[in-house]
């Protein structure tokens, strides 16, 4: 059987004044919410001001702390308040500097420092200097040691802890090099890997030496010649059955061209450009929309054709042709309703 439960407590707010519930686990709760709770702890004390004069309530946890009611008097204040010899720092002392003996002034704050002791940055470096040197130097390790140079047989001057790098090996950096072209190569170098490789050009079939990093580049050609044969002609992936070699039909002419251009008001019909073509700039490409150089003489095939920039709009009909003419042939046939041309040619320029 459980523990019997107690009955709830009714409890009036002592802020707002609103009646509330709580169980008798918490009965002594005194107010109905957070919000009330912190208004009955901010019980506010009138303090003067020190500036004005002004009456100024603040809570508990501030009456001993507040002076000001508002930022304008503290600001007001603080120069009266620390101000000449109102300040700490108001009655300067006399030192005598450590270096070159001349009495100056400072302020008591500064005694226990660098610049409590010296009258200038230049008597401090002085010191410095005189002091904290070879054997007084907290950071002496006995000085300069003599080596001589592996290289060349000269005796020079170095720090012990330079012996660990090549610096405490060398004289100079020419020295260091002359060294390392003799002795550091081939299998003494730490990047050595076997040297070079064998391997057969896959085009002309003759052997060739390459390094193992090349071998991982995959190269396949013993030079650039070669690589270039392999991707010429029938080996090219846009190899086309040389139609590129195909002559033109004598129909497409310079004044058929101007028909296309015109029909277009001179602009290119690649998508994202629009690039309107204006006297003097090189003339837009007339392109075969379906990449067939005799449409203009043959009946069967249908006249499709866009004017493109010479450039970089021409250039990329070449690769992915059967999208190139599926997005043209449907731009000229939902756009135009077929037509590509002026059936005369009409200068609108």
């Amino acid at each position: 059987m459980g523990r019997p439960r107690l009955p709830p407590v009714f409890k009036t707010c002592p802020v707002c004044n609103t009646e509330f519930i709580v169980s008798s686990r918490h009965k002594d709760k005194k107010c109905c919410s957070t919000e009330c709770a912190g208004k009955a702890k901010r019980n506010k004390f009138k303090i003067k001001c020190l500036e004005c004069g002004k009456e100024f309530e603040v809570i508990s946890s501030r009456k001993t702390v507040a002076k000001y009611c508002s930022e304008e008097c503290y600001y007001k204040a603080i120069p009266k308040l620390y101000s000449k010899e109102n300040s700490p720092n108001w009655k300067k002392v006399k030192i005598t500097c450590q270096e070159c003996g001349i009495e100056f002034e400072v302020i008591p704050s500064h005694i226990g420092d660098n610049s409590g002791k010296f009258c200038s940055s230049e008597c401090y470096h002085k010191y410095q200097s005189k002091i904290y040197r070879e054997s007084n130097s907290p950071s002496w390790k006995g000085g300069k040691i003599k080596v001589i140079c592996q290289e060349c047989g000269t005796e020079f001057k170095v720090f012990p802890e330079a012996l660990k790098s090549e610096n405490g090996k060398f004289c100079s950096l020419e020295c260091m090099y002359a060294y390392h072209g003799r002795h550091i190569r081939g299998e003494n170098h730490p990047m050595w890997k076997g040297g070079k490789l064998k391997k057969t050009c896959e085009w002309c079939g003759n052997a060739f030496e390459l390094y193992p990093s090349d071998i991982k580049a995959n190269r396949k050609y013993c030079s650039n010649e070669c690589y270039f044969k392999s991707i010429s002609g029938e080996n090219n992936h846009n190899w086309n059955g040389g139609s590129s070699f195909d002559p033109y039909c004598p129909k497409f002419n310079e004044e058929f061209k101007e028909r296309v251009r015109a029909f277009f008001e001179y602009q290119c019909q690649m998508p994202g450009c629009g690039h309107i073509w204006k006297p003097g700039e090189k003339k837009l490409s007339v392109h075969h929309i379906n990449f067939l150089k005799d449409s203009c003489c043959n009946p069967s095939i249908p006249r499709l054709f866009v004017p493109l920039c010479s450039g970089k709009c021409h250039i990329k009909t070449n690769g992915n042709r059967s999208y190139w003419e599926k997005l043209f042939t449907e731009l000229i046939m939902t756009k135009y309703n077929g037509q590509c041309y002026l059936p005369k040619y009409q200068p609108n320029l």
